[in-house]
């Protein structure tokens, strides 16, 4: 096997569902959306679980609210609740401040605006004033080239004196949507509220300390990874979000093209373990989608940015083979190179392999790794072209 790397760098009105019923659990009533494994909640997908909070959240219909989506997955999720709550629409931009010589600790948060939430760790480490306003103006310029790339025709809307809510598609930590929520309380909304379709039970204590309100429809105590409790999970891409922000639903996007020719990947639950299975119209693009599948096991594959590449070769004497090499190999990968992947190209030819992984080296604050991924395994291994042509490539990963 050779391994090399290089580097380089509308919104339609949905109305709330109707089709689910309560289900009593000890600590709280949940909702459920016919999807369940077990005592787990699985959603069919975003917009599945965003239709589901729309009825949770209906009570403020009529209050035009604020709803504000993290990007990039719970973007077209904030869509679907702008429209069902006759709110507006817009994005939650907020970045960490890394530690000196250390960037991925982070030691605060910055909001496009330059409003800064200084963590514990500033004062535990004597950062002082002139490194944090060093930092903040750098990660203010990048959130603002995010934010003319997004929004170009317009400004940010204003919380002040709103009900605001802002949407992620599932928590791990809670770092990333307390540092939002940090921000937006900084400018003075009426009502601040934190959405979720899913996050452990510890997270949503957390939340609770930062936001007036909390609405999140699954709170496991077991949790692996967000990709668990979504039968599609798939990438959103920024052409996604920049479609819903300007009122098209996508259309055009990666992620539409990606579902009109069948590519898709799916997180399945295995006793300890995880499944992760990879659609598509060719065995390549499986391939791809189960390596995507693989990355959303230890974390939301839309937080890792494209950066570097590393290129990964592998031979095997059959297709399945060939795929626990090439997931093995991104394992491998990750692991050396304390990297993670959030997009993949793959060739065949005969039963040789030539693949490339784009992504960052791990920023544990941002990223928020769920588990570990130890390797790929032959359990319920499957690489075959279906009935209606299109391939499924399949396995179990040890975590």
């Amino acid at each position: 096997m050779i391994r090399g790397v290089g580097c380089g760098g509308g919104r339609g009105a949905t109305p709330a569902p109707a089709d689910f019923e309560p289900t009593i659990r000890r600590d709280r009533v949940t909702l459920r959306p016919g999807g369940f494994e077990g005592s787990k909640m699985v959603f069919r997908n975003r917009e599945h679980a965003a239709q589901l909070l729309a009825g949770r959240l209906a009570s403020y219909r009529g209050q035009h609210p604020l709803v504000l989506g993290v990007p990039r997955g719970a973007v077209p999720m904030a869509a679907i609740l702008a429209d069902a709550l006759d709110g507006d629409l817009d994005v939650a931009l907020v970045h960490k401040l890394g530690a000196p010589f250390q960037a991925e600790l982070a030691i605060g948060a910055v909001d496009e605006e330059g409003h800064v939430s200084l963590a514990e760790t500033a004062e535990q480490l004597g950062i002082d004033e002139a490194y944090i306003a060093r930092e903040r103006d750098a990660q203010v310029a990048m959130l603002r080239e995010r934010r003319k790339r997004y929004t170009p025709a317009r400004p940010r809307v204003s919380p002040e004196g709103r009900v605001v809510m802002i949407v992620d598609d599932g928590i791990a930590t809670g770092a990333t949507l307390i540092a939002a929520l940090r921000a937006a309380r900084a400018r003075k909304p009426a009502r601040l509220i934190a959405v979720a379709a899913v996050a452990p039970v510890e997270t949503v204590q957390k939340l609770k300390r930062e936001a007036d309100e909390v609405v999140v429809l699954h709170a496991p105590i077991h949790f692996l990874a967000v990709g668990e409790f979504f039968q599609d999970f798939r990438q959103v891409s920024d052409e996604e979000v920049i479609a819903a922000l300007a009122g098209c639903g996508g259309k055009g996007s990666r992620r539409g093209d990606a579902r009109s020719h069948g590519a898709r990947w799916e997180l399945f639950a295995h006793q300890a373990d995880m499944g992760i299975r990879g659609i598509g119209p060719t065995r390549e693009r499986a391939f791809e989608q189960a390596a995507l599948a693989l990355t959303a096991v230890v974390v939301d594959p839309d937080l890792v940015e494209d950066g570097h590449r590393v290129d990964i070769r592998c031979q095997a004497p059959d297709d399945e083979v060939l795929l626990v090499d090439w997931l093995n190999e991104i394992v491998f990968e990750m692991s050396t190179r304390r990297m993670l992947f959030g997009r993949y190209e793959v060739r065949i030819e005969d039963h040789r392999l030539t693949g490339t992984a784009h992504g960052e080296p791990v920023d544990v604050s941002r990223h928020q790794p769920a588990v570990e991924v130890k390797g790929a395994s032959m359990t319920e291994l499957r690489v075959e072209r279906r009935e209606d042509g299109s391939w499924i490539a399949q396995c179990v990963v040890d975590v």
